[in-house]
């Protein structure tokens, strides 16, 4: 056989090998179930929600044989409305959402964590003096429009500190009668506060994360503390479904909750690869601020590490802060919405990630 034959033969092997993979791949794909499309229905598209990005952007739902999307609906009540009208089959927000409907009729059930602290901050000024116990006197605090969380924990902030309301925007200390020792809130729309900080009108902010590192980094604000509770978990935001879902489709909320549960596992041990997806889902925020942000929401327990929403948790936020601020929502018992086969069937199976 010359030394040319020898080449084409072993050419011809080598493609008829190619060939025979391709083939072999090919129908295994044929095979292979295809994957279900699911939809969730974000309220707004918020940094503290980057493990779905990531879990969508790692594969962890396509090892679960689902497709999931993503939408931002515009707002809690308008992601809750998505679900409840079929056109998505989970969404995710604050736990007022569902509460909120089911007490106008709807029939939705929380299933999974996705915020277990609240990720808001309370800053002040630069020339404002800050310590522990903090010092609350002569601020006046730019906010959300109530019913808001916001609202709620500057107002469980101010109780336990020692203040007393005067009238809806009016707080004064127990010890104190000089107005200027007043606290006074400012309600306003979302985006609005730090406007208010440059104009002067206000010395404070309550804000969801990422406008306090945004504060701290253009107007040098402080944060005087963290809303994070002391006492444990608290049930800050969280995905839902209907209940008809959980009872004709549990599969596919069990495959979602696996696929979560590994992704917070997994960002617990790699946050700079979450800090680099967070980028991707929001191109227009600053680079630096999304780095601090996603530590500092790691750091303070904010991401969880499996999928519970406890009791005690449920009850700091919608029976707790909520019912303070006179929400709607409160008052809902934790029986009543939450279930809990599918974190607790996903915190036992899934394993440890390298």
């Amino acid at each position: 056989m010359t030394r040319l034959s020898k080449i084409l033969r072993r050419t011809t092997f080598a493609l008829l090998a190619s060939a025979a993979l391709v083939g072999t791949q090919a129908a295994m794909a044929q095979t292979r179930p295809p994957l279900k499309k699911v939809l969730v229905s974000e309220g707004i598209r918020y940094l503290a929600f980057f493990p779905l990005y990531v879990a969508i952007e790692k594969g962890f739902f396509v090892e679960q044989g689902l497709d999931v999307q993503v939408v931002s609906a515009g707002g809690r009540t308008l992601a809750v409305q998505s679900v409840i009208a079929g056109e998505a089959l989970i969404s995710l927000h604050d736990p007022g959402g569902p509460s909120l409907a089911n007490k106008k009729g709807a029939d939705l059930k929380v299933f999974l964590a996705a915020v277990n602290q609240p990720p808001a901050f309370l800053m002040v000024t630069k020339d404002r003096p800050v310590g522990t116990p903090p010092n609350l006197k002569g601020l006046t605090i730019a906010m959300d429009q109530p019913p808001s969380l916001a609202q709620a924990l500057v107002i469980s902030a101010l109780r336990e500190n020692g203040f007393v309301e005067v009238n809806p925007t009016t707080w004064k200390p127990k010890d104190s009668a000089d107005p200027k020792d007043q606290v006074t809130l400012s309600f306003s729309g979302p985006g609005t506060q730090l406007p208010q900080v440059k104009a002067g009108r206000v010395n404070a902010i309550s804000v969801y994360t990422p406008v306090d590192s945004q504060a701290e980094r253009e107007l040098e604000m402080k944060m005087l503390f963290a809303f994070s509770s002391k006492e444990g978990d608290f049930a800050s935001s969280a995905f839902d479904t209907l209940a008809k879902t959980v009872r004709e489709d549990p599969e596919t909320l069990q495959r979602f909750s696996n696929a979560m549960v590994k992704t917070y596992r997994f960002v617990h041990k790699h946050p700079d690869q979450a800090v680099s997806v967070a980028q991707k889902y929001l191109p227009n925020a600053n680079v630096q601020d999304v780095t601090a942000v996603v530590n500092r929401l790691l750091a303070i327990g904010a991401i969880p590490k499996d999928g519970t929403i406890s009791k005690s948790a449920w009850d700091r936020n919608l029976n707790g802060f909520l019912k303070d601020a006179k929400d709607p929502a409160s008052d809902t018992p934790y029986e009543s919405i939450v279930v809990s086969q599918f974190w607790e069937k996903a915190n036992a199976t899934v394993g440890d990630v390298p």
